[in-house]
């Protein structure tokens, strides 16, 4: 059997507002091998658990968090904004997650928060020694690209005769606008408030996006609309997380999921892992699991070398979660197709603790 959460704290349920609280001298138990789960809580037409353990990343360790949602009887999507409060009831280290329509949905949250800043920071989170995760869920909306106005500056789209600053990309050129770019991009604003080249000559040079994609992200910044996302969606996702817009972001993220196949199923589970884009990821590892065979025959995934541990790790995890027979099924299948050898390794190391 996989290894069980220890269940600790209590739940409360307020409308659309869960709360998780537990007492923070649990947090030493906290380690690779040993989990915190929540007790059940029940919203609507949905049933929830939560779980925290730590992942090392780069040498740091993080509280990862795990939500698992099953559907009772929905038929809407759902956006949940996952918090944690601190003794003034304020919400820090915010996170959303799409909750797709399916059966069971399990969604992790890596990097949710820093163990050891959490630690020197106790006092500041805790309410009468608790912790409280807070979890808001939200109807999804039916968001289209027309939806995305928040300014209207199509006369002024690539126009030189008032630009204050110019893209240079490859042999082509690209003009706008700092006051519009600087309200809607922080890297924008971060960028032109630099003393430096670009603040001088009012040119910058973009050499790692193409003209066409840093085109389109442009139209997107000044009048809400992307022409031709279903060519370019990848791209503009790219482009989108680089200068943190958001909304740019979530679009094209929509688009990828609502057309995932089998086919590119393991390009956006890798796109959305490198750009930490946890929808597209997750929507990648619950279809991965739906699609076991074909996900694990993909000439892709089985000439793979280069995927990190951690994701090997949750692209396993997540077939377990679901069902602790997937793993043995998952082996027989992985050393069928000669999966990647990190891939291998980490599936033994795994079934270790099952």
């Amino acid at each position: 059997m996989c290894a069980l959460p220890t269940i600790i704290g209590s739940v409360a349920v307020n409308k659309s507002v869960l709360l998780w609280k537990f007492e923070n001298s649990a947090l030493p138990k906290i380690n690779k091998h040993q989990f915190l789960g929540s007790p059940n809580l029940f919203n609507d037409n949905s049933r929830w658990q939560f779980s925290l353990l730590i992942k090392e990343f780069d040498g740091n360790e993080y509280l990862t968090l795990t939500m698992k949602h099953q559907v009772i009887d929905g038929k809407k999507e759902l956006i949940t904004v996952v918090s944690l409060l601190d003794n003034q009831n304020q919400s820090h280290f915010s996170r959303m997650v799409t909750i797709p329509v399916i059966q069971t949905y399990v969604v992790t949250l890596d990097k949710f928060i820093s163990y050891n800043d959490l630690i020197d920071n106790l006092d500041q989170f805790s309410t009468d020694e608790q912790l409280i995760l807070r979890f808001e869920i939200l109807l999804k909306p039916n968001l289209l690209i027309s939806n995305f106005r928040p300014m209207n500056f199509l006369s002024s789209f690539n126009d030189e005769k008032f630009s204050d600053i110019c893209f240079v990309i490859g042999d082509k050129k690209l003009y706008a606008h700092k006051v519009i770019l600087a309200n809607r991009s922080d890297v924008f604003l971060e960028l032109f408030e630099k003393k430096g080249t670009e603040s001088q000559t009012n040119e910058v040079n973009v050499d790692d996006i193409t003209y066409e994609i840093f085109q389109e992200m442009l139209r997107f910044i000044y009048y809400g609309k992307v022409n031709d996302i279903e060519n370019i969606a990848e791209h503009l996702l790219e482009a989108a997380s680089k200068y943190a817009l958001t909304d740019l972001e979530y679009i094209t993220a929509e688009y990828l999921i609502d057309h995932m196949t089998v086919d590119n199923l393991f390009q956006l589970l890798e796109l959305g892992d490198r750009l930490n884009v946890s929808s597209l990821k997750q929507k990648a590892l619950q279809f991965s699991v739906m699609h076991g065979e074909h996900f694990l025959n993909n000439p892709e995934f089985t000439k793979a070398t280069d995927l990190s541990k951690h994701l090997m790790l949750e692209i396993i995890q997540t077939f377990v979660m679901q069902s602790s027979s997937n793993i043995q099924c998952m082996t027989t299948m992985a050393e069928m197709r000669e999966c990647p050898p990190l891939f291998m390794y980490t599936l033994h190391h795994t079934m270790v603790d099952v």
